[in-house]
């Protein structure tokens, strides 16, 4: 299936604001990439050749104005924890004013991507011996498929065909914009996708 990842970000403007601020280092003073996320969430991540590709495609995609990723592996590769859990992560501690668009091919998928992604910001805070990941979630705005950090970016989260209205998008991810094989052989279902995204998706990134 596809992910296309897409960032109109301009990193280096956003630090003269004072409104990011670097990733913190590995262990040999490299910045925290995707894949140093994924492993400081679970130690038993697996760093394959495929997903040391994937995390050094989104890590380029995410650090070059106006870029683009599309993503195309098998099934259970991981490219969606690369890419969308872990890169969501590494996009809004390189810059934690972005606001980050979540889409899949239904709302609850989407919002299943947005509550993993708060989840791991809330359990790794530094607290009992885990990672302190350096995001902090705002008490007022929590919600599974909508939620900010006390800086001001966030994630919302929605399916395939939803509204967008007033909902302006630095970076913007589509996990699987097609449930599978039964909707990528229709026409009119691919037809539906690329009108959404063409009226509604593309328009949102600001």
């Amino acid at each position: 299936m596809t992910a296309a990842v897409l960032d109109r970000a301009r990193l280096a403007a956003a630090f003269d604001r004072g409104a990011g601020r670097p990733p913190a280092p590995t262990d040999d003073g490299r910045p925290l990439e995707p894949l140093d996320i994924l492993q400081r969430l679970d130690r038993r991540t697996v760093r394959t050749p495929a997903l040391e590709v994937v995390n050094r495609e989104v890590v380029r995609a995410l650090n070059t104005p106006d870029d683009r990723l599309i993503i195309v592996m098998p099934p259970q590769e991981g490219k969606s924890t690369t890419a969308t859990r872990a890169g969501t992560l590494y996009a809004l501690r390189q810059n934690p004013t972005r606001r980050i668009v979540v889409a899949s091919y239904a709302h609850n998928v989407a919002r299943r991507f947005g509550r993993l992604v708060r989840n791991d910001i809330t359990s790794h805070q530094g607290r009992d011996g885990t990672w302190d990941c350096g995001l902090r979630i705002a008490a007022d705005q929590r919600a599974a498929n909508e939620w900010e950090l006390t800086t001001g970016g966030g994630v919302y989260a929605v399916g395939v065909g939803g509204a967008l209205t007033s909902r302006p998008a630095d970076v913007l991810i589509i996990d699987d914009p097609l449930k599978g094989r039964k909707d990528a052989d229709s026409q009119t279902i691919r037809d539906d996708v690329w009108d959404w995204w063409e009226s509604t998706a593309s328009t949102r990134l600001s």
